[in-house]
């Protein structure tokens, strides 16, 4: 047997990790942090509970790891903003959020529920993070708003941000919600 490249190995780590990861999240979710033991994650995610020590070195760092894991696609909204228009800017943004709520319902559904157990919410790391994307976005969303000349841009803003948060929610939990048209008033409302 050829013994595996470097590369090789990089995907296997990283399928390990995703596997940790996703088994932790979904457990997180639906049994509660405190109740959810590395054995069961290690169970539910079909590998021994030795290789989650080998990438995480307490239950601590692994809920980390899941909320940094759920963070990156955050990413991709930033970078939908580099555009010079602003209209063009929050049109990609409306429909990045609409790709990413369709694409990732059951994803955003388990953060959502791991996100307001409260002995989630007294982790430090955890407010620290949260503060720092929200502040990313609240930078964003003022800057798209002062390049439209819109008067309060920091009000508006934080409307926006209200707003991405609340169609999130309504999507995620109501199978009904209307997303496609909200999404396309949003561009109507704001992309003039």
């Amino acid at each position: 047997m050829t013994p595996k490249t470097k590369e090789q190995i990089a995907k296997i780590r990283t399928r390990s990790k995703d596997k940790i990861l996703m088994a932790a999240l979904d457990l997180f979710a639906k049994k509660g942090y405190h109740n959810t033991s590395v054995s069961a994650i290690a169970r539910h995610a079909g590998i021994s509970k030795g290789l989650i020590y080998n990438y995480y070195d307490s239950k601590e760092e692994l809920l980390k790891g899941v909320i940094e894991m759920l963070m990156e696609d955050s990413s991709e909204f930033f970078l939908a903003t580099q555009k010079e228009d602003p209209n063009e800017a929050l049109r990609s943004l409306f429909v990045l959020l609409k790709n990413y709520l369709i694409e990732k319902r059951g994803l955003y559904r388990l953060a959502v529920s791991l996100s307001v157990q409260e002995e989630v919410g007294k982790f430090e790391f955890l407010k620290d993070i949260i503060e720092e994307k929200f502040q990313g976005f609240l930078t964003v969303f003022e800057s798209l708003m002062t390049k439209k000349g819109v008067k309060n841009a920091k009000g508006e803003a934080l409307l926006l941000g209200a707003l991405f948060d609340g169609i999130s929610l309504q999507y995620t939990f109501s199978e009904k919600y209307p997303l496609e048209e909200v999404i396309d008033f949003l561009i109507e409302k704001y992309c003039k």
